[in-house]
């Protein structure tokens, strides 16, 4: 598995530096993603939302609250599964590395 990480990240890694595009859309990837998800949960609770009907409304919400729950499982899941694998990251021992941002 770990040989599997290392030319993942080598092979996204080697770019690094060299499309500021696609740096960017990493950066924003990396720091922005889970507002970006809460905030469409909010939109479509909004925006979508009925004007008439209470079931409709009850729907929404309740659809809106399981995609939150969703969002919030995942990230939980991911945090454990770091913590139970525990591999060291890539960025830290391979070499010629090239970080966008510091660790």
């Amino acid at each position: 598995m770990q040989n599997f990480n290392s030319i993942v990240f080598t092979s996204i890694n080697q770019g690094a530096g060299y499309y500021s595009f696609l740096d960017i859309i990493m950066l924003f990837a990396t720091h922005y993603i889970p507002y970006v998800m809460i905030g469409l949960v909010l939109i479509y609770m909004l925006w979508w939302y009925p004007k008439e009907g209470l079931f409709e409304r009850i729907h929404r919400l309740a659809q809106s609250i399981e995609f939150a729950c969703a969002l919030a499982t995942t990230f939980i899941l991911v945090q454990f599964i770091k913590v139970v694998i525990a591999y060291p990251r890539p960025f830290a021992v391979l070499p010629q590395t090239v970080l966008l941002i510091p660790d």
